[in-house]
């Protein structure tokens, strides 16, 4: 989807035309006004960063930006030393008006015509594969100081609009930088009714009749930067935003997605042949369902390669086209498995806009909030999604698509609805052990990982990219963290590629003088242990948060072990069960004697996806106690 391409500022771009010789201009006053001890922890300031929207009827229109900005430190020369405008060449126009270094004591240096470059831009950060149409403007400012600026002015004219006869956008009014004045300046025609909200945070927002347009401001003063944290929300979510549309409604909205696909979602004799080949005789519904997801997910690649047709990021190739090719991105795969399941009798299959990072502002039907195309399919319960995009994992949709919302595209039209929220057991970390203390307080031990949800997609790409034998070693240099003496003498595995089974991985351990010795005790540590972390990491690692937790997903990890010691010993000491169930999360841990055996469990249990940092610490804490209680011992002693 356009709006989300992967750098600052999304548009198009035909010819590049560059005007850079510099006018008759001083720098603003702040420029000499502001310093660093003003913002003592920040690299430079932005002075004003505004934005001029102008927009068509028939939804053409223009953009301009213009910002100034001033360098503290040496960190700050890097960061606002380069500026960089993405574009679609077969869609819009980019101007770049004019840019220049501002020296400490005004003076203005014009950007040299060879430091304005042009270049096609990779599919995603990183990558390199190039898409012939998207490509990179990068602004390079000369003689960038300490205690100097940089000042540009750009414009994009926007000829083919992805949305006709429309404005849908959204803005944001923060960043990681702090802000003296965010601008935006919208001017639509008289009979574009816009529909907005700003959500987040507050701005200063005007109206004004302007002969047959109307013009509509939005204003921030002293912006605060960001401060990331770990396992932060994106800043879509945080950072006060406008969401704008003239956009009637998500009816309206599904009903053009619905008609620019189905031209392009008709089988050929290739397609209907390729069904024929997959489902053969097959006559039960899920049965044909999965065939023909897998076939879409696991034999048509992910990758972009030309931006095309009327409305681009938005419009998929035809069906046939992504089945001879075999690759598309989430748009041409997700229409490529509409078109296979219509040609197999299954016609109440739709294609859907969602997004799965960005949370959408529901009372405003602007589709620039969707960056993902998926499946639905209506069935006698509701509504069935599918993700062909989701690598590596079991189940249709992905745990990281759990109650996001979800546009169905019909001919009628639909409103905006969510999928089904996942609860923590549907995303499971298994772990049970079984071991056995020899009279030499050797342990051998049996461990056993079993994931559900998106602990099986972890456990599979797990194995998928990580070569055995460096997974072996991993988990030992972890085990010698405690255990400095431990061995992992086998460890055996699923297929990662086999999806009719649960992925599971079998860990054997020997670990000797595993109790330590006391006199006459025998102490085991750290039964009923339970992970604390994430597949991210551990996620309690700050003191105090400024923003929520964000986990994308409610989660269980869950432990249980079994331990045999000699019949000629006995339990001494156990620790008390702990427990704490609250609404954002259960921690429970307890364990038993049975003759010889201690049967041992514990649990943490994450309920909702996002925690706020109001019970951070409070849960933070609780944390904190658990870990004490699983490192408190276990004592055994001799029978009389």
């Amino acid at each position: 989807m356009r709006k989300c391409l992967p750098y600052v500022i999304v548009g198009g771009f035909i010819c590049l035309f560059l005007n850079c010789a510099l006018r008759k201009m001083t720098p603003p006053d702040a420029f000499f006004e502001l310093s660093g001890e003003d913002y003592p922890e920040s690299h430079g300031v932005v002075i004003f960063d505004s934005t001029f929207v102008k927009w068509n009827l028939d939804g053409t229109g223009s953009e301009r930006i213009h910002r100034c900005a001033k360098v503290f430190t040496t960190y700050g020369k890097n960061k606002y030393g380069e500026a960089t405008f993405s574009y679609l060449d077969n869609y819009d126009t980019l101007v770049v008006k004019y840019a220049h270094t501002i020296t400490p004591d005004g003076k203005l240096i014009p950007v040299a015509m060879e430091n304005i470059t042009d270049k096609p831009m990779p599919a995603w950060k990183g990558s390199q594969f190039l898409i012939p149409n998207l490509r990179m403007v990068k602004i390079v400012f000369p003689e960038l100081e300490k205690g100097s600026g940089v000042e540009y002015e750009v414009e994009y004219i926007e000829h083919s609009p992805a949305f006709d006869s429309l404005f849908d956008s959204w803005y944001l009014f923060e960043g990681e930088e702090p802000i003296e004045t965010k601008y935006l300046q919208i001017c639509l025609p008289e009979e574009m009714q816009p529909r907005y909200e700003v959500v987040q945070g507050k701005l200063q927002h005007g109206e004004l009749d302007a002969r047959d347009r109307k013009i509509y401001t939005w204003e921030a003063k002293d912006v605060a930067p960001i401060i990331k944290e770990p396992a932060m929300p994106p800043l879509t979510d945080v950072v006060t935003k406008l969401v704008i549309t003239t956009r009637p409604s998500w009816e309206q909205g599904s009903t053009w997605y619905y008609n620019m696909c189905e031209p392009v979602l008709v089988a050929d004799s290739a397609v209907k042949s390729t069904v024929r080949d997959l489902i053969k005789d097959e006559i039960r519904f899920k049965n044909t369902l999965n065939a023909l997801y897998e076939y879409v997910n696991k034999k048509v690649r992910y990758v972009e390669t030309k931006i095309l047709g009327k409305h681009g990021g938005f419009e998929p190739q035809p069906v046939s086209f992504t089945l001879r090719n075999k690759y598309g991105v989430c748009r041409d795969k997700a229409a490529l498995l509409v078109g296979l399941l219509r040609a197999a009798g299954i016609d109440e299959s739709y294609m859907v806009l969602t997004n799965p990072v960005m949370e959408f502002v529901d009372e405003i039907p602007a589709l620039s909030q969707a960056n993902h195309a998926i499946v639905a399919i209506s069935t006698d319960t509701g509504w069935m999604y599918l993700d062909p995009t989701a690598e590596y994992s079991v189940e249709w949709l992905t745990p990281f698509e759990s109650n996001k919302p979800v546009l169905v595209c019909t001919k009628d039209g639909e409103q905006l609805l969510y999928t089904p929220k996942q609860p923590s057991d549907a995303n499971t970390m298994e772990v049970k052990a079984t071991g056995k203390i020899g009279r030499n307080r050797e342990l051998k031990q049996t461990m056993v990982m079993r994931g559900k949800g998106v602990m099986d997609m972890s456990l599979r790409q797990l194995f998928k990219y990580i070569p055995k034998e460096q997974f072996k070693q991993m988990i030992l240099q972890s085990m010698r963290s405690t255990y400095g003496k431990a061995t992992i003498d086998s460890i055996c595995s699923g297929d990662p590629e086999d999806f009719s089974t649960p992925m599971n991985i079998t860990i054997y351990i020997t670990i000797p003088d595993f109790p330590t010795v006391i006199g006459d005790e025998w102490r085991i540590g750290g039964t009923g242990r339970a992970n604390m972390s994430t597949i991210s990491g551990n996620p309690w690692a700050l003191e105090e948060r400024k923003y929520p937790l964000e986990l994308q997903f409610a989660l269980k990890n869950c432990t249980e072990g079994e331990l045999f010691f000699p019949e000629d010993m006995k339990v001494k000491l156990l620790p008390e069960p702990f427990e704490y169930d609250g609404k954002y999360m259960k921690v429970t841990g307890s364990q038993k004697v049975e003759g010889n055996r201690i049967t041992s469990v514990g649990e943490v249990t994450l309920k909702e996806h996002r925690i706020p940092q109001e019970v951070y610490k409070e849960l933070k804490e609780v944390m904190e106690q658990f870990r004490k209680y699983s490192e408190k011992e276990i004592i055994l002693v001799k029978k009389n």
